[in-house]
């Protein structure tokens, strides 16, 4: 990817400090856990597995300006699919290209990758996209891969928060998709009605299990559905019948597991949950949780400026702090944290993929883009590195 320099105009800023920093350390910064302003943070204690996270300030870089979500799997054939909201993608920009939500392929290791649009955005290369000129907003924030079969979670935000949900699924490596049911891609079929069928349950959220899922060992792909912004449910489906909406179940405190997710029980709970994304780590055999807290705010975007990261032995946990961020690296918002499931390579190395809103601030940047950052997990059992400063020259790398 093609790809300059360009240096941030604003200061570096966090809860309770303000003005550029200085001083570095191998231009890492160690982002300490900044507490929000919420006692619920006790029920989560520290990790004994990671300490901390050290991100790598050099190596943020940025691409496809105007598009957001960035919902990544990682298929059978090698390559990591992505699905984003509106903009025009890799290459694009919110006039170049620009559609409600497209699929692009990425290509390569973290130092040396390649982005390219496959269904929708600029030039894209599959013909047609028939989901351009229906009503609505529709996007895309989850989505895995079994196999080679890309299955995605959309729903049409016009309405928020009653809005309709659904399964998708692409057998081409994203280049059409279809509904559960079978039939092509619409805005007319929806698994889930009406606040995803009036019950105030979001639609799933996948758990990254490696290439092709090929790490879930007992047949069945796991999701999160955050209710009402605040209790976190678990749910399984089996990987023949992941399209199948009534297929899915849901897990119990007794470890049972059942149909309806009314009758399940809530695997974490917190003062505000939203941008749900897990992995699990296949060197540290750990669980890795990150999503939007706001305490005490209500769920918006303005209002989006914590995140948490938690891991934990099981997809149920229990839950364990690595980390929580205010303000991170400016006051606007920033959401969607995800990790590249084929780029981890080790136990430590982490490149972490966000999205963000335009500039709140005049000191602000503008983060409605795809944005990647590289990072380091200090376990337990490394020694402390201390607490490094921002390099005062901090910069970011734009690509078109």
């Amino acid at each position: 990817m093609n790809i300059s320099r360009f240096r941030h105009p604003f200061p570096i800023r966090f809860r309770g400090y303000s003005g550029s920093v200085a001083g570095t350390m191998s231009g890492f910064l160690l982002l300490l856990a900044l507490a929000c302003a919420s006692s619920a943070w006790a029920v989560f204690p520290q990790s004994q597995v990671i300490s901390s996270v050290v991100w790598d300030y050099n190596s943020l870089a940025s691409t496809a300006k105007g598009s957001d979500l960035w919902a990544i799997a990682w298929a059978s054939d090698g390559n990591q699919y992505t699905i984003w909201g509106d903009g025009g993608g890799f290459g694009g920009d919110d006039v170049n290209g620009r559609t409600q939500w497209g699929v692009a392929r990425i290509e390569g290791s973290s130092d040396n990758w390649l982005g390219y649009n496959i269904y929708g955005g600029l030039n894209p290369e599959a013909s047609g996209w028939p989901m351009q000129s229906l009503n609505g907003s529709y996007k895309v924030d989850s989505m895995t891969a079994v196999g080679d079969v890309l299955v995605a979670q959309m729903f049409n935000w016009e309405n928020y928060p009653n809005y309709n949900a659904k399964l998708i699924q692409s057998t081409d490596h994203g280049r059409s998709w279809k509904n559960s049911d079978g039939t092509p891609l619409n805005g007319t079929f929806w698994d889930w009605a009406n606040r995803v069928d009036g019950v105030g349950f979001m639609p799933p959220a996948f758990i990254d299990m490696g290439k092709g899922y090929g790490l879930s060992t007992d047949g069945y792909v796991y999701f999160y559905r955050i209710f009402e912004y605040k209790k976190l449910y678990l749910g399984r489906v089996a990987k023949n019948s992941v399209m199948d909406q009534y297929a899915y179940q849901y897990r119990t405190t007794d470890g049972t597991w059942v149909s309806d997710v009314r009758s399940a029980d809530a695997v974490l709970a917190n003062d505000d949950i939203s941008g749900v994304n897990a992995i699990y780590h296949p060197y540290l055999k750990r669980y890795i949780l990150t999503f939007n807290c706001t305490p005490g705010v209500g769920r918006n975007e303005e209002n989006m400026h914590d995140w948490m990261m938690l891991e934990g032995p099981s997809p149920w946990g229990p839950w364990y702090k690595i980390g929580e961020w205010y303000n991170w690296i400016d006051s606007t918002y920033k959401f969607q944290y995800r990790f590249f499931p084929k780029w981890i390579t080790n136990s430590q190395d982490i490149i972490l993929q966000f999205s963000g809103g335009h500039p709140q601030f005049s000191n602000s940047y503008d983060w409605d883009a795809f944005h990647i950052i590289k990072g380091k997990f200090v376990l337990k059992s490394t020694t402390s590195v201390g607490v490094p400063m921002a390099p005062a020259s901090l910069a970011i790398r734009l690509g078109n």
